[in-house]
């Protein structure tokens, strides 16, 4: 099973997880300031991007495992993890693993209404 990511600069590792239906560009913009500080990757989840949909059942626990798999590849023990919606829950299982965890998701304030 093939994840596509991006590995740029130099430094403390930032690990950047996008959202369902995203890939590694999301977070271009805000990456592009932070490479020249920081080494940056950028991962597209399994399924998402230019990554590999495998043959496993695709969860949560899936996707972590491939972060952890990807993480030790690079040799990376510690870190810090950035993620929203889908890349949030999958930074969930690595708190004692990790220096920072930034974990987000955004709800449509109307979502309530909605349904």
């Amino acid at each position: 099973m093939k994840l596509n990511y991006v590995v740029e600069g130099k430094g403390e590792p930032l690990i950047f997880l996008h959202g369902l239906s995203d890939d590694l560009r999301y977070w271009e913009v805000l990456t592009s300031t932070l490479k020249k500080k920081y080494q940056v990757i950028r991962i597209d989840l399994r399924g998402h991007g230019e990554s590999e949909l495998g043959d496993d059942e695709i969860t949560i626990d899936t996707y972590a495992d491939d972060l952890k798999d990807l993480l030790d590849d690079l040799k990376i023990d510690a870190g810090n993890l950035i993620g929203f919606s889908l890349g949030g829950r999958c930074c969930n299982g690595f708190c004692n693993q990790i220096s920072e965890l930034c974990i987000f998701d955004c709800i449509d304030v109307n979502f309530c209404e909605m349904r």
